[in-house]
């Protein structure tokens, strides 16, 4: 039975090309990382004001681009260390946020604090200086329940375009499809109420 934990990664680096020109133009957007791999990361850039100039920018050193509106860009570039080294890592990277021009946070998911372990000490020997905090999922979640939503996500049933059906996904499993969706649903339900009761909890602090 696997016994996943999630965690936030903090990483240093300075080779990241669209960090480095987007927020030299753009101190205050928000860069996501859609597509993590090896050689090539996807990002999407949003501002609160027209990106022309970044786009004609990347459009000038070669990066790989195209326009969303007026806000927003979509941008192809090498994998920075950081992104090139939790790729081949074994986690599975679920969100990330740049802090600064050199610091990345990533939320991942690991099997187990072991597997966890060996990350982080994979990163520390890359040089990327890796801060972790440890995230808990909801208490009463049990370790068959965190298995189901790592099977589920690593499979891609999450992704925009589903890369495996729930009953692909039970046959990995050994289990029915009913099965699987009612404990994918039971899943789903705690880790909701969860948020929003930590969301509450926010809120009434901040009165």
């Amino acid at each position: 039975m696997l016994k996943i934990v999630e965690a936030f990664i903090m990483l240093t680096r300075n080779d990241c090309q669209i960090t480095k020109e987007t927020r030299h133009r753009f101190p205050g957007c928000k860069i996501a990382r859609l597509k993590i791999s090896p050689d090539k990361t996807t990002h999407l850039i949003t501002y609160n004001e027209d990106v022309e100039d970044l786009y004609t920018a990347f459009q000038k050193k070669g990066i790989v681009s195209s326009r969303i509106g007026t806000n927003a860009i979509w941008a192809e570039a090498n994998s920075c260390s950081a992104c090139h080294a939790l790729a081949l890592s074994g986690a599975v990277v679920l969100s990330s946020r740049a802090v600064s021009d050199d610091q990345i946070v990533y939320r991942v998911i690991a099997k187990s604090t072991g597997a966890l372990e060996k990350i982080i000490k994979g990163l520390r020997d890359s040089g990327l200086e890796p801060s972790v905090t440890y995230h808990d999922f909801p208490k009463d979640l049990t370790d068959r329940e965190r298995e189901i939503l790592y099977e589920v996500y690593v499979h891609g049933f999450f992704d925009q375009m589903r890369k495996s059906s729930l009953t692909d996904i039970a046959k990995n499993l050994g289990v029915s499809t009913a099965t699987l969706s009612e404990g994918l649903r039971r899943t789903l339900r705690k880790i909701v109420r969860d948020y929003l009761e930590d969301m509450l909890l926010e809120t009434i602090e901040s009165q």
